[in-house]
């Protein structure tokens, strides 16, 4: 929720898209009466949170222990590939798989329509797993993605949220945390919007 309040905060363009998508939703009824469907349906909101998540995985890796043993394909040209044995844990880094130009051009830019219904086709499903993926896929993904859409549609449909001269403009990883959080924080001004 916080990486993505800063995104949309950070970016005026995304901020005022996303802005006319939550008028439009709540046009005629007030910001308590809207639905569950009404939120899950919104297709803006719904790319920024995945792009959200494509930039800023909560999970740090995924582990998987493989039953049967297998050959995986040379990291690099001339090396020999690695044989993996039965019953071997396997990690898989999310961020590197994430921010790899090979599956995403310009991987560290917050675009949004990166996720839109015209440019998902676009996207390898086996390189954007931010909850894991098969029968180990987080069993609480659709509860997480509810509640963060939420948080982000009730701040923006009553506040405004700008960056300030606290906010960091890298959101680099504290080297102190095991899961990815900026060091010094999140520092945004937020204020009721007009």
């Amino acid at each position: 929720m916080c990486y993505a309040a800063q995104l949309v905060g950070s970016d005026p363009d995304v901020k005022k898209k996303l802005r006319t998508e939550i008028d439009e939703v709540l046009k005629n009824k007030k910001p308590n009466k809207v639905t569950y469907e009404e939120i899950m349906a919104m297709k803006y909101l719904d790319d920024v949170v995945n792009k959200t998540l494509k930039m800023f995985t909560p999970g740090v890796l995924l582990d998987r222990i493989g039953f049967k043993g297998f050959t995986l394909p040379p990291a690099l040209p001339g090396l020999e590939p690695p044989e993996m044995e039965p019953f071997q844990n396997v990690w898989i880094s999310l961020y590197s798989l994430h921010h790899d130009p090979k599956y995403y051009p310009n991987p560290h830019k917050f675009d949004p329509e990166r996720f839109s219904d015209e440019n998902k086709g676009n996207i390898n499903p086996l390189t954007y797993m931010p909850f894991g993926i098969g029968p180990r896929i987080c069993i609480a993904n659709r509860y997480a993605l509810m509640i963060v859409k939420l948080a982000i549609f009730h701040l923006l449909a009553k506040c405004d949220v700008l960056t300030c001269s606290k906010t960091s403009k890298n959101l680099w990883f504290s080297a102190t945390s095991i899961s990815p959080r900026p060091d010094g924080g999140f520092w945004l001004k937020v204020t009721a919007r007009k």
